[in-house]
């Protein structure tokens, strides 16, 4: 049987892309070479605060080519929602560079997030149904952590529950902490709105046609894809100055003073007007 051919991506979106962000493309192989240097070497260490952190880095490289690559296609509210995940990774990751004594607690952590899990199966699919080698770990661990992650939910009796998270700061108390607090609306409440279930979701896509109806706006999203990017390009850099810093990476400083310069020169001119956008993390 003949498979029809098939075209992943939108050749007329990218060269709309290359046009608008022809300083970006320019200047983009800067920004490769500064990340093969942070996170494309060798590297061993038995310090779970270095493995995190190193792990993160990569993580928050591989979101930002994500979000890139949305962008490039028209698709910015996707974008959008792939930067609310990087975003966390990237705040997550500065903050326990500063405070490598809680990366145990992170790491614990997961246990809750896995007894979570188990249980939505076991009460899904009854108890019993899996064998001990599967949830035994899980369950015993949890035990192990559980009250390290307990807090009152009233300040007279002192009732405990489960924190939703592993630490007490939420994300944007964390996020002040860290040099990312200055992108949390672009880097968390904007995407957040699209992530989420929301109406601002819904209202969002919707435009008025010429006999002023209401139509679904399928068409692409440049603005969107816009903001997501400049957001993007600003965390990246702001994660390769953690790993520059954490891990004392001298070979990263003049790179460094390149990629903040091609920033600048990217977003100054193509937001002329909006100075207040423009800064580097």
């Amino acid at each position: 049987m003949d498979i029809p051919e098939l075209l992943c991506g939108y050749p007329d979106q990218w060269e709309a892309f290359r046009s608008r962000h022809l300083t970006f493309l320019e200047r983009l192989p800067n920004l490769k070479a500064a990340l093969d240097l942070a996170l494309c070497r060798s590297f061993t260490s038995t310090c779970p605060a270095d493995r995190l952190i190193f792990t993160m880095g990569h993580l928050c490289a591989e979101d930002f080519w994500e979000v890139g690559l949305l962008c490039a296609n028209g698709y910015g509210v996707g974008a959008l929602k792939l930067l609310r995940s990087f975003y966390e990774v990237a705040v997550t990751m500065a903050y326990l560079s500063k405070n490598p004594s809680e990366v145990d607690d992170f790491l614990d952590y997961h246990w809750v997030s896995q007894h979570k899990l188990v249980k939505a199966i076991e009460d899904s699919f009854g108890a019993g149904r899996f064998g001990r080698d599967i949830f035994g770990q899980t369950k015993e661990e949890y035990a192990r952590v559980k009250d390290n992650f307990r807090v009152p939910i009233c300040k007279k009796c002192g009732t405990p529950r489960m924190n939703h998270n592993w630490n007490k700061l939420d994300m944007v108390s964390m996020a002040k902490k860290t040099r990312f607090g200055a992108d949390i609306i672009p880097g968390y409440y904007e995407p957040m709105m699209q992530a989420h279930s929301t109406v601002h979701a819904i209202i969002s896509r919707f435009s008025k046609t010429t006999d002023d109806l209401i139509k679904f706006d399928q068409g692409a999203q440049p603005e969107q894809a816009d903001r997501a990017l400049m957001t993007a390009h600003r965390l990246i850099l702001g994660v390769l100055v953690t790993h520059e810093e954490f891990f004392r990476l001298k070979t990263l400083e003049l790179p460094l003073q390149t990629c903040r310069k091609d920033f600048l020169d990217t977003w100054r001119k193509e937001n002329p007007d909006d100075p207040s956008e423009i800064y580097a993390s």
